[in-house]
């Protein structure tokens, strides 16, 4: 009886091995070109059995008496090379065992580690700086190995674009920061994790600025100053900055340095950086000027003066002049001191003090790059005469009704604002006053104000020598009376002759207020009767009787204002 041959089909699952951002790689055999078979380690697999080589011949399950917890699938346990084995080998002519014995073995090579990749770069200067390169332009070629099935495909991505797979070098050559990321893949599908580099290319020189530490106006530096130089380059780093002063050969700039041992004068200053990359900065050159010369003092007396027996004399209206030259940076500040008191800056012309005698005046100056005149300067003597600096005394006062609220005044249109002024030592000359910050007008009687309204009130006095001074106040003028209104005990109980008709027993109240100085008092008149002072309210009212009410109510200024009404009362 002819023996039945069979066909052992391996057959593999796939499922997707997917990682974040690259693109789905699924599982698999592959079988390369020396015949070798190899399988994803991951995949599960199965064994069908058949007598006939075709495909689509009829097959049937594996299955496992011994092991069947561990088959259908079962896993290729070791990495690398594995084998399907059954005893013994069989002549596929003679269908007899083949002596001596042997096993019959199919060989699989299972693979579970993915491939590694490495970059590689090829540019003019490459510089690597914690983990990112740094280049002036590259060209960049991508690479992998793997020990068992073998690379598939290699793929990667610039900039977070999606990934597509890598055929022949890649070049970057845009000023800019890149993000490159790759990764491989072998033959039965496992994928390497994304390799990411972070790659700058610089192709822009640096930037170096001349700093000048110390004194300095524009380009005008003193002996103590110190020139320091801020190069910056935006990607790859300064290398070097290299400095020439007044055409001497450049040398390496290390830290600021001095200039107290040029000449005072001009010179000029030739610097430039280059990066790490080798872009080089083009030549800059400034011009400074080295000024190592004081101001000069001119002080000069403005106003009355007189000479007499080697001394001067001056009045108080006079004034000292401080004037300083400089011949190159320019004048500062001038500082002065009187009678040995702090220094300060002179800034115009200033009146000399009365202390009775002698005034010291103790002054220099200093430049735009703090040179200074020699010593405290010059000392000058004035020897003055009596001198007044004080303005006269100043009061006002109102005469007439006023009533005063915390800071507020309020009057009436009769009331008169006197104001007075007076000076102990030349005398006084005149006062003026302004309203609501209008034109300044000379003070000759006292002044009253009709219109009603906020007063804003200055006033100033002159003495003899025209010192002054000056006081303000603000008031308001009130000349309209309260507000006058009636309120009754009970409401109404009808009509007659078109007025509102109360019980006898009804009480009237009376009220008032006042917007500006406030309300003072109230008087009333029953039917043309005298007016007496209202005290609380009105009672005592006769049945049957027609009333005819007057009430005056007055302000705490006088202001009145008058009114009336009527009503009747009942049974």
């Amino acid at each position: 009886m002819k023996k039945a041959g069979f066909v052992i089909t391996l057959i593999i699952t796939f499922f997707n091995v997917a990682a974040q951002e690259q693109l789905k790689h699924e599982g698999k055999v592959y079988k390369s070109a020396d015949g070798r078979l190899y399988v994803n380690k991951k995949l599960p697999v199965y064994l069908w059995i058949s007598t006939s080589p075709n495909g689509n011949a009829d097959k049937k399950l594996l299955e496992s008496e011994s092991s069947k917890a561990y088959v259908n699938p079962f896993y290729f346990d070791t990495e690398g090379y594995n084998s399907i084995r059954t005893p013994s080998k069989v002549d596929t002519s003679t269908k007899k065992v083949i002596q001596p014995q042997q096993d019959i073995i199919w060989e699989v090579y299972a693979d579970s580690y993915a491939p590694t990749s490495t970059i590689s770069y090829r540019s003019a200067g490459v510089r690597k700086v914690d983990k990112r390169l740094y280049a002036s332009n590259l060209a960049i070629r991508l690479t992998a190995n793997d020990a068992l099935s073998g690379v598939e495909r290699i793929l990667y991505s610039i900039d977070g674009v999606a990934f597509v797979d890598y055929k022949d070098s890649i070049s970057l050559v845009d000023e800019k920061e890149y993000t490159v990321s790759f990764y491989s893949v072998d033959n039965v599908g496992n994928a390497e994790a994304t390799n990411v580099q972070k790659i700058f290319i610089d192709k822009s020189a640096p930037s170096t600025e001349l700093q000048i530490v110390g004194d300095a106006s524009e380009n005008v530096v003193s002996a103590r100053s110190k020139l320091r130089f801020i190069a910056t380059d935006k990607i790859s780093g300064v290398k070097r900055t290299m400095v020439s002063i007044d055409n001497s050969p450049h040398f390496l700039y290390v830290g600021p340095f001095a200039v107290s041992n040029l000449k005072e004068g001009e010179h000029t200053v030739s610097f430039h950086s280059t990066d790490n990359l080798g872009n080089d900065e083009a030549m800059q050159t400034k011009i400074i000027f080295v000024d190592k010369t004081a101001p000069i003092l001119i002080d000069e007396l403005l106003g009355d003066s007189y000479f007499v027996n080697g001394r001067e004399y001056t009045s108080g209206r006079s004034q000292l002049k401080l004037t300083a030259i400089d011949n190159k940076a320019g004048v500062k500040d001038i500082f002065y001191t009187v009678d040995g008191k702090n220094y300060q800056i002179y800034s115009s012309p200033f009146y000399l003090p009365n202390d009775g005698g002698n005034v010291i005046v103790n002054f220099y100056a200093v430049d735009k790059v703090n040179n200074r005149t020699a010593g405290s300067g010059s000392n000058s003597k004035f020897h003055a005469a009596f001198m007044d600096l004080k303005g006269p005394r100043l009061s006002h006062k109102f005469v007439g009704l006023s009533f005063r609220n915390r800071d507020t005044t309020f009057i009436n249109p009769q009331t008169k604002i006197e104001l007075f002024g007076s000076d102990d030592v030349s005398g006084m000359k005149k006062i003026t006053y302004t309203v609501n910050n209008e034109k300044e007008t000379d003070y000759s009687q006292p002044l009253t104000f009709d219109k009603e309204g906020v007063y804003t009130f200055s006033y100033r006095g002159y003495d003899n020598v025209n010192n002054s001074n000056f006081a303000n106040l603000w008031f308001i003028v009130d000349k309209t009376g309260p507000e006058i209104f009636e309120r009754y005990s009970i409401e109404s109980i009808g009509k007659n002759v078109g007025l509102d008709v109360y019980p006898a027993h009804t009480v009237v109240f009376l009220s008032a207020t006042d917007k500006d100085s406030g309300f003072d008092k109230l008087s009333y008149s029953l039917n043309d009767k005298p007016f007496i002072p209202y005290t609380g309210y009105i009672n005592k009212l006769l049945k049957n009787t027609r009333y005819k009410v007057k009430v005056r109510a007055f302000d705490k200024l006088g202001n009145f204002k008058e009114t009336s009404f009527e009503f009747m009362t009942g049974d």
